[in-house]
């Protein structure tokens, strides 16, 4: 089992409080997903949407990542 209830406090790294993360799931039954950011030649706001994209990507916001198992 991959999860078990937590007994008190926060979330304490997992995306729902009360439940932590006991183990990782055996190597084939995990998800894997790799997400892709681009900004389109002609966007009509291409610095504000590096900026995004910067922002989705960067340090500032690898906590909020990785907390829910986001690697």
């Amino acid at each position: 089992m991959a999860i078990a209830a937590a007994h008190s406090g926060p979330a304490g790294g997992a995306a729902v409080a009360g439940v932590a993360l006991v183990a990782e799931l055996p190597p084939g039954l995990s998800l894997a997903t790799r997400d892709t950011a681009g900004v389109a030649l002609r966007a009509s706001h291409p610095q504000a949407a590096r900026e995004r994209v910067k922002l989705l990507t960067g340090e500032a916001t690898a906590y909020d990542r990785r907390r829910p198992g986001f690697v």
